[in-house]
């Protein structure tokens, strides 16, 4: 994502000074497509928050973090076990993504322990995006 409320890439500056930076990716999706899981893991929240708005956290195997935020749905709950790809909800735009003038996205995270990680640096090279 790339508007004029901020670049979605990971580390960019964000707040009025610059004094806090972006902790994921932010991932441009049509409102109502599914959020699919990256890994299996168990959901450890469900809900809704300032900021994130609607959204989910996994703890996976490997102690790893993700985070799938500003849905507009939710289809899991905390406790509940997620399958990789399976679906934790619709992309929407909940939270601080609740502006007309900001693109409708997935907000996606990955941290290890209390750290951000740039999911970018992740991913498969060969991982090819696309629409469901």
């Amino acid at each position: 994502r790339n508007d004029a409320y901020g670049k979605g890439r990971f580390g960019v500056s964000r707040g009025s000074r610059g004094e806090r930076s972006h902790k994921g990716v932010d991932l441009l999706t049509p409102v109502g497509n599914p959020t699919l899981a990256a890994k299996s893991g168990r959901v450890i929240f469900a809900g809704i928050e300032k900021g994130y708005g609607w959204h989910v956290k996994m703890l996976h195997p490997d102690g790893r973090i993700t985070c799938y935020a500003h849905l507009s749905r939710l289809f899991v709950s905390a406790g509940d076990w997620a399958a990789s790809g399976q679906n934790l909800g619709l992309c929407g735009k909940s939270g601080n993504a609740n502006d007309r003038r900001i693109q409708p996205h997935l907000h996606f995270e990955i941290r290890e322990g209390k750290v951000a990680v740039d999911p970018l640096k992740l991913f498969d090279p060969a991982l090819v995006f696309h629409s469901i």
